[in-house]
């Protein structure tokens, strides 16, 4: 809500779901409880509600760690997403410490002609997650991919939109340790009306951030050393 001011304005997105799709949701919290709490509950008390038509296909989705689920179904559906589009892919988030298939599938999006575009925070809530970030701009934009920072402050939205069609509105960052390790939860939205909210954000989103270039997002020698040497420890970032 911006009541403090420690990395300039604070930017993030929410999605509010009417319908059978709360169901996921209360699904997924239930049993992340009785796995906390090592117990079990019957789930059919708080499932019971009148359920309103919705427009569009609403899929609620839960990423948890390999050891839970290894289907590692956040990145699964962020890559989905990402090779599937034709026209545009925009992507809100606060961290840019993925591994080399995420990095590939942005990468060849653009070179097949995708218009890809990336909105990062200016000003860093962790200063080497932030470097390591980074490192990652320069290769993705000698790749055509486009790289945003947004000026008021820190974002930290985790927005995928595609083609006026798709979009990954949750919990899931761009980094390792979300994709891999963290329990996550977002929603996959197809064909719905709010799509075009987003579209709005992402427009005015672009007006207010600076675009890098190949020369903004060089590295001094010193820190381009230093990134490559933490890298060994991305799983844990």
């Amino acid at each position: 809500v911006n009541l403090k001011n420690r990395f300039g304005h604070w930017k993030d997105t929410a999605a509010r779901l009417d319908g059978k799709a709360t169901k996921n949701f209360t699904l997924m919290f239930l049993q992340n409880y009785s796995i906390m709490s090592n117990t079990q509950e019957d789930y059919s008390t708080f499932l019971e509600c009148n359920y309103k038509n919705c427009d569009g296909i609403v899929q609620p989705f839960g990423s948890s760690p390999n050891f839970f689920n290894p289907n590692n179904t956040g990145e699964s559906v962020l890559l989905n997403a990402i090779n599937q589009a034709k026209k545009y892919v925009y992507i809100q988030t606060p961290y840019l410490i993925c591994d080399y298939t995420l990095l590939n599938a942005l990468t060849q999006a653009s070179l097949r002609g995708v218009d890809v575009r990336l909105v990062l925070p200016s000003v860093p809530d962790k200063k080497i997650a932030w470097e390591l970030s980074r490192s990652n701009f320069y290769g993705l934009i000698k790749e055509g991919v486009k790289v945003y920072l947004y000026t008021p402050g820190f974002i930290h939205s985790k927005v995928v939109l595609c083609d006026d069609d798709i979009a990954v509105v949750g919990t899931i960052n761009f980094d390792y340790r979300s994709l891999v390790h963290h329990y996550e939860d977002a929603v996959f939205m197809y064909k719905c009306k709010c799509i075009e909210d987003i579209y709005k954000d992402f427009e005015n989103l672009f007006k207010i951030s600076s675009q890098q270039s190949l020369t903004t997002a060089k590295q001094n020698f010193f820190v381009k050393t230093f990134c490559a040497l933490i890298k060994i420890f991305t799983p844990l970032m």
